[in-house]
């Protein structure tokens, strides 16, 4: 699992420095959230993924991960939290980055994964030599993990920028047999004015509802 964390902080910190950069100027983005199948552009246990600003989002077999960047100023850029760059990567803003794990207690794997809403459009990653880029990538507004229980199946889609779920409940199904749990939290509370569940990390604090 460690190396699986870090093979996805080191692909976060590969294919998104634009973020970085947007983020280091204070730039704006009103792009929508979108869920792509992963096709050779992340680490090999990752199915899908998905790229907000400031993040991102990884669903494996077991769960979901979310890796969250905040760029940091340059006397703090050797901080032990700060990931080590690569040579393509000098002179890029540093990041200091934390991952949040979501899992579903006693859930069945999370392998039937499909996507809905398609959008039309698609992504391009055209890093390193030609033979591993990786083109066409259709995008999806909204991405369903079915059968996490009997007659329960969980959907991940986007509000804007910001990450949402729902546990979507067949007729019949039994809501109570979900045990939703987090990885890498300090604290969690739930915030009645936005009606979800802030969580906050050693370094960041994410709302998700």
């Amino acid at each position: 699992m460690k190396n699986l964390l870090r093979a996805m902080v080191s692909c976060w910190v590969l294919l998104s420095p634009a973020l970085l950069v947007a983020a280091t100027h204070s730039v704006s983005f009103d792009r929508p959230l979108v869920f792509e199948p992963n096709v050779g552009q992340a680490p090999s246990q990752v199915s899908w993924t998905a790229r907000g600003q400031g993040y991102q989002l990884y669903l494996t077999g077991s769960g979901a991960s979310i890796v969250i960047a905040e760029p940091v100023p340059a006397s703090a850029a050797d901080s032990p939290a700060t990931p080590k760059s690569g040579a393509r990567l000098q002179g890029l803003p540093k990041a200091r980055m934390s991952v949040v794990g979501m899992n579903l207690g006693g859930s069945r794997p999370w392998i039937a994964v499909e996507g809905l809403e398609p959008t039309g459009g698609v992504s391009n990653y055209l890093v390193g030599p030609e033979k591993d880029w990786h083109k066409g990538i259709p995008q999806y507004g909204r991405v369903r993990v079915k059968g996490v229980y009997d007659g329960i199946d969980l959907v991940f889609y986007g509000h804007g920028r910001e990450l949402e779920y729902d546990f979507v409940v067949e007729p019949g199904g039994d809501a109570s047999q979900i045990r939703l749990a987090f990885d890498g939290v300090g604290s969690m509370r739930v915030d009645h004015q936005i009606t979800g569940l802030v969580i906050r990390s050693e370094e960041h604090t994410a709302e998700l509802q």
